[in-house]
């Protein structure tokens, strides 16, 4: 079931991938696995619209919270806490961790219509 909210393109991209493979992250086309990431702030810029992260610590781990300059916001994240947020418009990072932090991004790469347009060129080469 793809919820209602995911745009019907990201869906269309996931369903296209090179030898008809399907997405792991479906209805996106990718996904990133952090492990104790610690990040400057940044823009993805080749992210299409926004990203899924799904967020894991293990134990008493200390920081690695997520921050978003434009918001203001800092956001200490629980075991298997969801957010979904624009990461191409927005600056984020993560802060420092002592401990274990995961975390899963979804995302979809903003280059996914041209493949599903013509392949990037390689449309005739099947």
């Amino acid at each position: 079931h793809v919820p209602s909210q995911v745009e019907p393109h990201h869906t269309l991209w996931a369903s296209h991938l090179p030898l008809n493979e399907r997405s792991a992250a479906y209805p996106f086309g990718g996904y990133i696995m952090n492990l104790c990431i610690s990040t400057v702030g940044h823009r993805d810029n080749r992210d299409h619209r926004f990203c899924v992260v799904i967020s894991y610590c293990h134990g008493e781990g200390v920081g690695g919270d997520l921050g978003m300059y434009e918001t203001g916001l800092l956001l200490r994240t629980r075991p298997w806490d969801v957010g979904i947020f624009p990461s191409s418009a927005i600056t984020h990072f993560n802060m420092p961790i002592n401990g274990v932090r995961i975390s899963i991004v979804l995302h979809s790469d903003i280059y996914g219509e041209r493949w599903v347009a013509n392949k990037n060129g390689w449309e005739n080469n099947e």
